[in-house]
């Protein structure tokens, strides 16, 4: 019987979960002598056999021992959803003694609740920074290894359940969200009056005094600002592929080259029919229906496909 509490976790990238707590064993008369009590985290790339041992209680001839630890779990995480993504943390427990046929076991009698919303396993003052524990639980798994580790032969070497702690996260979304969001709503309003006041209409324009010209300088600040903000994103998420947030930036850049384009067609000598139109209405009527139906199409894509 082995257990586990988890006293603080700290996302230090996309695939790296900072976690510390306690684990400990009981070790009954059952259990042979010979045996090497401890456990390995093996998703750990720091410490995973760097138990320190916090105590030792012996009662009715069990004897319990407790390890303090600290470790960094590389993990597979999904951010395709991300600010509105769940992600499933998982703390793989490994005997430490590989010679025996040794299961790990939830030591289910240290544990007030096994339901899993009452988050067994884990500190009640927990600082989640930016997390809601939605579960808490254990699972046992079999992992179909290629190798035997050198024990017996691999043909010999069956797989055994391996013990998982499972702790399910729900990301608290509005800090993110509309943090992107209010940048894109701003660099959004700037690029539709940067269109409306783009026209062929010589009046309108000695009274806006808007070039081409001055539509590409301030369009390329605009740029500059969501290649930083979209760099910022990226390094918070650290995962290589692309989550939903993502399309507000790169929503943007579209955007960006439409309305460079639109107002170098306007000073084209040729004319273009649906540019040129009443001194450029289409474009302009048109701008926050695309906009926002392509926001729109994306989110239905992501959550409902």
């Amino acid at each position: 019987p082995t257990g586990i509490l988890i006293q603080s976790l700290e996302f230090l990238s996309g695939d790296n979960v900072q976690v510390t707590g306690y684990l400990w064993q009981r070790l009954g008369p059952g259990v042979p002598d010979d045996l090497v009590p401890g456990v390995v985290l093996p998703e750990g790339t720091k410490d995973s056999y760097k138990l320190s041992e916090a105590y030792r209680f012996e009662e009715n001839g069990v004897e319990t021992v407790g390890w303090y630890f600290e470790t960094i779990l590389r993990e597979p995480f999904t951010y395709a959803e991300y600010p509105f993504d769940e992600q499933d943390l998982w703390v793989r427990l490994w005997s430490r003694d590989f010679t025996q046929d040794t299961v790990l076991v939830p030591d289910f009698a240290s544990y007030v609740s096994l339901n899993p919303k009452s988050l067994p396993g884990l500190e009640k003052e927990f600082v989640y920074s930016g997390w809601t524990p939605i579960y808490a639980g254990f699972t046992l798994a079999i992992q179909p290894y290629s190798t035997s580790f050198g024990i017996r032969t691999a043909d010999q070497s069956a797989g055994r359940p391996e013990m998982y702690f499972n702790l399910i996260l729900d990301r608290n979304f509005a800090g993110p969200f509309f943090e992107h969001m209010i940048f894109a709503i701003a660099v959004l309003i700037l690029l539709f009056g940067l269109l409306a006041l783009t026209t062929d209409d010589e009046d309108l324009k000695a009274r806006f005094q808007l070039s081409t010209a001055g539509v590409l300088g301030a369009a390329s600040g605009l740029l500059f600002a969501v290649i930083l903000k979209h760099n910022q994103l990226r390094s918070v998420i650290g995962s290589p592929g692309v989550s939903y947030i993502e399309v507000i930036p790169i929503l943007l850049y579209g955007v960006i080259v439409v309305v460079v384009l639109n107002a170098i067609l306007l000073a084209a000598p040729y004319e273009v029919t649906i540019v040129h139109h009443r001194h450029n209405l289409v474009p302009v009527l048109a701008y926050w229906p695309v906009v926002l139906g392509l926001l729109f199409g994306v989110t239905l894509v992501v959550f409902f496909r």
